[in-house]
C-alpha cells in the first residue's frame, strides 16, 4: 500500500465543489456575462399554465367558477355511479404577472383541465 495513493483519492464531491467555486468565482461570473459564440439566451415564457388532473371524469362532470376578476379559477368534479360517488375540488390562483383577461380553460383529451395566460412583462424588453 502507497503512503501517497490517499492524498489523490477525490471523490465525487470533491469534483462538485470544484464546479461550484468556479461558478462562484469572479473571473467566472464576469465571462458568463458576455454572450459566447453559438450561446444562446433563454426566452421568457410566453404563457402561464397550470393543469388540474381530473382523469376519469367527463367534461360534463366539471364545473368550473372563476373569480370577477380571474384571480383564480374553482374546479369542482363529481361523478356519480349508483351510490358511490367521486369527487374531486381545486383552487388555482392565477398570479399577478398574468394577463387575467385572456385566461383560457380547455378540457384535454387525457382527461386534464389546462388553464393558460399570457405573461406580461413590464419595464424590460424580452431577449
Amino acid at each position: 500500500m502507497s503512503i501517497i495513493a490517499p492524498y489523490f483519492h477525490r471523490s465525487m464531491f470533491d469534483d462538485f465543489d470544484d464546479i461550484v467555486q468556479d461558478m462562484l468565482s469572479p473571473l467566472s461570473t464576469a465571462m458568463t456575462t458576455f454572450p459566447l459564440p453559438g450561446h444562446r439566451r433563454h426566452k421568457r415564457p410566453q404563457k402561464w399554465t397550470a393543469t388540474v388532473q381530473l382523469s376519469g371524469y367527463r367534461p360534463s362532470e366539471v364545473n368550473i367558477e372563476r373569480a370577477d376578476d380571474n384571480s383564480f379559477v374553482k374546479v369542482h368534479a363529481r361523478r356519480t355511479d349508483g351510490d358511490d360517488f367521486s369527487e374531486t375540488r381545486r383552487t388555482v390562483q392565477v398570479p399577478e404577472n398574468v394577463d387575467r383577461n385572456q385566461l383560457d380553460v380547455q378540457f384535454t383529451r387525457e382527461g386534464a383541465l389546462l388553464l393558460q395566460a399570457p405573461y406580461q412583462y413590464t419595464g424590460t424588453t424580452q431577449s
